[in-house]
């Protein structure tokens, strides 16, 4: 399922996770297992597993806390980390997904 990084579950734990290549990972969630692997979920649901030896670094990305009606949520704090989190999640302006045929559909 998609995430949308202006309305995250209160458990959402968003990371940049920069690799051994160079590379940066900007993860929706993540969580540390057993193993010491560390297991990721990215803004378009694709969840995946990382070893810690192809692991340099992991950065906290900071959220701010909202609640409304009793339904309480987070948001990615940084607009420009924003505006990546919806092009990884596929996310257009108005918070749809955008499909094959170039049409839209809620969701």
């Amino acid at each position: 399922m998609r995430k949308d990084p202006e309305r995250l579950p209160r458990d959402a734990k968003p990371v940049v996770v920069s690799l051994e290549t160079g590379e940066e990972t900007f993860a929706a969630t993540h969580e540390t297992l057993e193993s010491g692997w560390l297991w990721v979920e990215l803004w378009d649901g694709t969840r995946r597993k990382l070893p810690p030896q192809r692991i340099m670094r992991v950065d906290t990305v900071e959220t701010t806390a909202h609640r409304k009606d009793g339904t309480c949520w987070h948001e990615v704090s940084d607009p420009e980390l924003v505006e990546q989190a919806k092009q990884a999640a596929g996310l257009d302006d108005r918070q749809r997904r955008a499909v094959a045929d170039g049409g839209e559909r809620d969701g």
